[in-house]
Order: C-alpha cells, then sequence, then structure tokens
C-alpha cells in the first residue's frame, strides 16, 4: 500500500497484479492510473526474483505487525 492499492490473482497459471489508487506524482502517475501485471514462471523451478523468495517470509512478518 506504499504505492497503492495491489491485488493479485490467478488466470491459469499467470499471476495478475492489479494496483489502482497509485500515490500523485508516483513517475507521474494519477490516482486514476490502473496498473496491470502478469508474471508466469519461464519453466518448472524458475524464479523470476530469487531474492525475494528469501526475504519474503519477513516481508509478510512485518506487514503483519503493522496491521496490528
Amino acid at each position: 500500500m506504499y504505492m497503492g492499492n495491489a491485488r493479485g490473482h490467478w488466470q491459469g497459471t499467470t499471476m495478475v497484479v492489479e494496483t489502482t489508487n497509485l500515490k500523485a506524482n508516483t513517475r507521474g502517475s494519477s490516482p486514476s492510473l490502473r496498473l496491470i501485471e502478469r508474471f508466469r514462471r519461464t519453466g518448472k523451478d524458475s524464479y523470476a526474483c530469487h531474492e525475494g523468495n528469501y526475504g519474503l517470509e519477513q516481508i509478510l512478518r512485518t506487514s503483519r505487525l503493522y496491521d496490528r
């Protein structure tokens, strides 16, 4: 939510992330901008962001603390 409201869902084997309510002045965006990103694995054991896989646990744990 730092840059906007992101929501993800699966369309078959593709993860679709839609971000709305982007903060004004975020790289020239406006609040009405809707950003859609699609992510697909390139192989059975391939990861697009290996560092994110290790950091994800900490990111989620910290986010849950802020939710309290």
